[in-house]
């Protein structure tokens, strides 16, 4: 589960305006490119992704993009019966280790 996750994670860093480019693809009758259509979830991967993208919010804000805090990890899976908080916590940092990576790492440089 956590690979799907990370995969579609990757995807929707690199190509944060697919939805825009599959409707003009679309508009114009073109096929899309294989490289534009997200890899597919399913239901409990959507889950975790959603909670992923609530956590994002809870993030400390400044000069530089910080990680979700650990507090705010534990919180969201005490609230979420059935969930396993270990399980929970290693995908969030997981993903929250790729997104804070490309956040560092893939934006243009300002000279």
């Amino acid at each position: 589960m956590g690979k799907k996750l990370i995969a579609r994670l990757r995807w929707s860093l690199k190509h944060p305006n697919a939805h825009e480019q599959i409707k003009a693809y679309e508009h114009y009758g073109q096929e899309v490119p294989p490289g534009l259509i997200p890899p597919d979830l399913h239901d409990v991967e959507w889950s975790y992704w959603r909670a992923f993208r609530e956590l994002s919010t809870e993030r400390p804000g400044g000069l530089t993009t910080g990680p979700i805090p650990w507090s705010a990890i534990e919180k969201y899976a005490e609230r979420k019966p059935g969930l396993n908080p270990d399980t929970f916590l290693l995908l969030m940092r997981e993903m929250d280790d790729v997104y804070l990576f490309h956040q560092t790492n893939e934006k243009p440089s300002s000279r």
